[in-house]
């Protein structure tokens, strides 16, 4: 893939002090699934069997007479990624992510703990969608209209909504703020190593 087709997203930003930069939000395809990646996620289970599938359900019902709670546990599994042949695919446990809704989350109702799992579920299986994705923060001052590429600051972790969501926009600015600091904090020690840090 061409570095162009990696940017999610590009904008001038230009800050308090008047300074102009160059900001792009570039997709980081090192970067680990959700599950890897951050915590207080419901139950993810691997299955080398569909439990969405009446037939192969009933079979495992015959074969393996589980009790009506695992039955249950097993129909409200939710397919999160097919993975290739002969690897396990992934299911979203939604039964056993409630209980850890209720118990680890802080929700003390069954309404507030179903939306907390179901919400979940929704931003795990976008990821692996490729509905989102994760991406690099870069920033580049611009001198005399063009970037001074001898001083870049880029940082990860972020999920490419943050880029263009409409209600993240404050965030989205503080976030750039924060990144251009450390970018300037970057050029003074390089330029003048052993002088106090000034805030920019």
């Amino acid at each position: 893939m061409r570095y162009e087709d990696t940017i999610t997203h590009e904008e001038m930003f230009t800050h308090k002090c008047g300074k102009q930069y160059r900001v792009r939000w570039i997709q980081d395809d090192d970067s680990g699934s959700p599950l890897e990646w951050s915590d207080c996620h419901g139950v993810v289970v691997e299955m080398d069997w569909n439990p969405l599938s009446e037939y192969q359900m009933e079979q495992h019902i015959l074969d393996d007479e589980p009790d009506l709670e695992e039955e249950t546990r097993l129909r409200m599994l939710r397919p999160l990624h097919k993975r290739a042949r002969g690897v396990r695919d992934l299911y979203y446990d939604f039964f056993s992510s409630l209980e850890i809704a209720r118990r680890e989350w802080g929700h003390s109702t069954p309404e507030a703990s179903t939306a907390a799992v179901a919400a979940d579920y929704k931003y795990l299986k976008g990821w692996y969608d490729d509905e989102w994705h994760w991406c690099i923060l870069e920033v580049v001052e611009m001198v005399d209209g063009k970037p001074d590429f001898e001083f870049r600051y880029s940082v990860g972790g972020f999920e490419s909504g943050l880029a263009l969501d409409t209600d993240l926009v404050e965030y989205k600015i503080d976030t750039i703020n924060e990144a251009i600091k450390e970018l300037d904090w970057d050029k003074r020690r390089s330029l003048h190593p052993g002088q106090m840090e000034l805030a920019l």
